[in-house]
């Protein structure tokens, strides 16, 4: 901030973060989302990867001589998966910010403001908070 006080705004604050990793931090793949507000009036996202053919038991065969092995059979479920990795529950005001800071990444030359401001021109937006649907 500025020392003069003709340039500052009393209506705003800087805060500034600090980026750091906890121990446990991983990247997760995923391939869609599922999920909704909540009775709590949270929302909840699982993040799912979609994935088949899943090995349900392989046999090998030995050789006793070599000890090399070959895959002599292979069998397989039968059924598509969509495997929920992991969850995230926020607040209906935080999901929101996120899904416009998302989509100003996937546009080029658009902001998040811009994006927030064409959503909230266009839906009424202010059951973000307590939505229980």
């Amino acid at each position: 901030m500025s020392d003069s006080s003709t340039d500052e705004d009393p209506q705003t604050e800087e805060i500034t973060y600090r980026h750091e990793y906890s121990d446990d931090y991983h990247i997760e793949p995923a391939t869609g989302v599922y999920g909704g507000y909540q009775p709590q009036g949270n929302f909840k996202i699982d993040f799912t990867l979609d994935h088949n053919r899943n090995p349900k038991q392989v046999t090998y065969t030995v050789n006793k001589e070599t000890g090399e092995d070959e895959e002599s059979t292979l069998e397989y479920e039968n059924e598509d998966v969509r495997e929920h990795r992991v969850g995230v529950v926020m607040e209906g005001e935080n999901v929101f910010n996120s899904a416009c800071w998302l989509i100003s990444e996937l546009i080029p030359d658009a902001t998040n403001e811009e994006i927030q401001r064409v959503i909230a021109n266009e839906y009424d937006l202010s059951d973000t908070e307590n939505n229980s649907e």
